[in-house]
Formats: C-alpha cells, sequence, structure tokens
C-alpha cells in the first residue's frame, strides 16, 4: 500500500478503465473497483474512457456515477483506439499515482495491490505480468492468442530493446508526474502503445519494475489477428526511428 511511511505519500489514486464496445463488462467492473477503493487507506478515482463506444455506455455510467461521484466518465468523439482511450484518462487523472484496467477484468483491481507494493521510490512504473515466474493463471489464454503474444514480445524485443517481458498486460501503475510528460506526446494510439510509453520511459532513464500477477483471461479481447496484428508490428517497426 503506499502511504506516507513509504515516502510515497499520496492524497489520490487515479484508476483508468478504457473501454470500446464493452457495456456489458462496464457495470461489473466499475461496481468491482469502487468495492475495491473502499478497501484502500488513500482516496480514489475511477476513470472510464469511452473510445468511441457504440453500445450505450452512457446509461451505465450515468447509473453509478449518480449515487458515486468517484466515478468519472469521458467520451472521445470516435473510436480512436486503446492507446488514445489511456491517454484521455489519464491527461485528466488527479491522483499521484495512476493505474491502468482493462475492462474486461482479467486482472481483478486487487492486483493494484501488487503493483503498489512494488511501487518504491526509485521506481516509477510497474508492469503487471503474465510472462515470468511467479505469475498466476487460472484461466490462461487460449493457445493461438498465447503464439501470437511471444511473437509479438519476441519483434518488441529485437527491434525497440524494452527489458519488460508482457508489454501488453492491461494491469500498470505509473507515478503520474513521470508518466503525464511520456503520455502528452504519445503518437501511437492503438493497442500497441504501450510499446511507446515504455520505451520512451527507459529512454528517459526512468526505473519500470515487471511483477508477476493473477490473470484469468476472458477471452474477449478486442485485439483482431490480421488488423490488428499488422499495426501493431508496423508500430513496434517505426517506434524505435521515431
Amino acid at each position: 500500500m503506499i502511504n506516507e511511511s513509504d515516502g510515497l505519500g499520496t492524497d489520490l489514486l487515479s484508476i483508468v478503465i478504457p473501454v470500446w464496445d464493452g457495456a456489458k463488462f462496464l457495470g461489473p467492473a466499475v461496481e468491482a473497483t469502487l468495492e475495491y477503493v473502499d478497501s484502500l487507506d488513500e482516496d480514489a478515482e475511477v476513470i472510464v474512457v469511452s473510445d468511441g463506444c457504440t453500445d450505450n455506455p452512457q446509461e451505465v455510467m450515468a447509473h453509478i456515477s449518480h449515487r458515486d461521484d468517484r466515478a468519472k466518465f469521458i467520451i472521445l468523439d470516435k473510436h480512436r483506439g486503446k492507446g488514445a482511450a489511456v491517454r484521455a484518462g489519464v491527461l485528466a487523472a488527479k491522483g499521484d499515482f495512476v493505474a491502468m484496467l482493462d475492462v474486461d477484468l482479467s486482472a481483478r483491481p486487487e492486483m493494484i495491490s501488487v503493483l503498489q507494493k512494488n511501487m518504491e521510490p526509485e521506481v516509477s512504473i510497474v508492469c503487471g505480468s503474465r510472462s515470468i515466474p511467479g505469475v498466476d493463471l487460472p484461466v490462461p489464454q487460449k493457445w493461438h492468442r498465447r503464439c501470437a503474444g511471444y511473437v509479438f514480445r519476441s519483434l518488441v524485443h529485437f527491434f525497440c530493446g524494452i527489458k519488460v517481458q508482457d508489454s501488453q498486460c492491461g494491469c500498470k501503475l505509473f507515478r503520474s508526474e513521470h508518466l503525464k510528460p511520456v503520455v502528452v506526446g504519445l503518437k501511437t494510439e492503438g493497442f500497441a502503445f504501450d510499446v511507446e510509453v515504455l520505451l520512451k520511459a527507459e529512454q528517459l532513464g526512468l526505473v519500470v519494475r515487471e511483477v508477476p500477477i493473477t490473470w484469468s483471461d476472458s477471452g474477449e479481447s478486442k485485439v483482431r489477428f490480421i488488423r490488428d496484428g499488422m499495426k501493431m508490428l508496423w508500430t513496434v517497426l517505426t517506434l524505435r526511428r521515431r
């Protein structure tokens, strides 16, 4: 837990949840996150960002926000990509620390506490991982997604030199003062935005730590192999040059 005795005192934790046509997950995800927030010693806000959703997440969020003002809602003008949604949430966040979760909660909100315990004074980013020793996978990804993930990670390491093994895990914690200058100049709006953030962090000399988490795959990934895979590959190939 982040507290004054750790030298990491904070008045507010911001939790950003991007969503694209995932209204069926949204209510349970926000409710579970608010319940987790209730267990914390620090105050927190939950920021949901609609990435051009067409399934009316406004109705879900209006019901929740009416009774809990910790739940915030941002609507992008059109579908731009997960990176654009996270960027909007980060720039709107008021917390000294910003956590990121996927709306399907493959990583439960309680995993934020695992990340917090590893956010030592010298660390700027803590990444949850599905690829390092100690990970718990009650419901692992299907074999074809594991293979695709392995190929993508290999390309990221070869072309970008990022040390983090699982750049795409949707469970991360950032020190806000270090993250916001990075995302302001973010060029990648799609699923590969994590790679750009981590690459810039390493170029700036920020300390990034990767820790194993519990992950139960929902099987509802929005990543499409051909369409998004080609875009992510092109992003990886051009990031180092940028």
